[in-house]
């Protein structure tokens, strides 16, 4: 057979061959554009209605701590110094700083527990030219941890609640190793990579889902060692105690899909709890953590905004944003959802009466 009659014979394998390769290098290619916009680092948001720190700060104190995650150096503050009922570690959620949950720390401040919020990498005060990956919360919650309980806690039973990037952290918190006495997940996702399938799904369709191979080969190869890590793997690999919550209306993490809750029936069911939130507002992503009153004065301010948008596009005036930005009470609109604070309130104080008398009992 000579070697025009070969090439010829293998011409098509060849070509078909050399299309995949194309077809999945360009699906590489998208799919690292993709997701560098939605890990790019996000500061505090120039629209933000949020209460942050200055609005809350009137007769508070805080102290700076900061502390190394990986290569980039995270910044955190200690919030109720002296507080002696146990110190909550929070990890925030994606796209902003731990500041944009600063009224619900501040409640578990006034009923007497320190807390230490911490900006995770590519956000707030830290470090990081992004947000890296969906498992990145659960690093930099490894080495908030690893700060706190070496510096932070004392002889205080240390607890970690986190919200959506955050409430995975949370729910995988077990598998870390170290002495947390309770963990609460909101809003949280079991595992990286069933959410990127599900974002992309949401996001590009059928064509998402084409590109999920090539969305979790992305995530992998820019996570760290914990990029495939499984919340419920996590959570019945320990003793833990765990509340888990959830909104019923949640179009961000399905409640049925990626979430935490979701696969209650795979979790151990011994010292897990479960709350779900119900309600177009209540039972949003991040709806429960506000109350009634303040989801509608939300609503309010959101109509506000996209009429801006809508009248100006991208283009909005200074001026007017700025008034738009002024005539809202950032109090009313972050009023915590006092069902939820009571919810966590009484787990936590369980966790540390437990957590407190396993350590002051006598050996055997």
């Amino acid at each position: 057979m000579g070697i025009a009659t070969t090439l010829k014979r293998h011409k098509l394998p060849i070509a078909v061959a050399g299309a995949t390769a194309a077809a999945a290098a360009t699906s590489m290619a998208v799919t690292h554009s993709f997701m560098a916009r939605g890990m790019a680092r996000k500061d505090r948001r120039a629209w933000s209605v949020r209460a942050h720190w200055e609005d809350v700060c009137e007769g508070r104190t805080r102290e700076r701590h900061t502390f190394p995650s990986g290569s980039n150096q995270l910044t955190g503050y200690l919030y109720g110094q002296g507080s002696t009922r146990g110190l909550v570690v929070f990890a925030h959620g994606i796209n902003h700083s731990h500041q944009a949950y600063m009224t619900q720390l501040m409640w578990l401040v006034d009923h007497g527990w320190a807390v230490f919020g911490y900006d995770a990498t590519g956000c707030g005060e830290s470090q990081g030219d992004s947000q890296v990956s969906l498992s990145q919360s659960l690093d930099d919650l490894d080495a908030a941890l690893a700060y706190a309980c070496a510096n932070l806690a004392g002889d205080l039973p240390v607890l970690v609640m986190g919200h959506s990037w955050g409430g995975y952290a949370a729910a995988a918190s077990p598998a870390l190793g170290h002495k947390i006495a309770g963990a609460a997940s909101l809003s949280g996702y079991r595992n990286p990579l069933l959410m990127l399938v599900e974002t992309s799904g949401k996001t590009a369709g059928p064509g998402g889902v084409l590109l999920s191979p090539f969305v979790m080969a992305n995530h992998v190869m820019a996570a760290g060692a914990h990029a495939t890590l499984d919340a419920v793997d996590a959570i019945n690999s320990s003793d833990v105690p765990m509340l888990i919550t959830h909104g019923d209306h949640d179009a961000v993490i399905d409640i049925e899909g990626a979430a935490v809750i979701a696969a209650r029936d795979a979790i151990r069911e011994d010292g897990v709890e479960y709350h779900v939130f119900s309600g177009h507002d209540l039972g949003s992503h991040s709806g429960f953590l506000i109350s009634e009153a303040a989801n509608s004065y939300w609503a309010l301010a959101q109509a506000e905004q996209q009429a801006l948008f809508d009248r100006y596009g991208s283009d909005v005036p200074d001026a007017a944003r700025n008034a738009y930005l002024s005539q809202w009470d950032r109090l009313r609109m972050c009023e915590p959802n006092e069902e939820l604070m009571e919810l966590l309130d009484d787990f936590f104080a369980r966790c540390a009466k437990t957590a407190t008398t396993k350590d002051t009992e006598p050996a055997l």
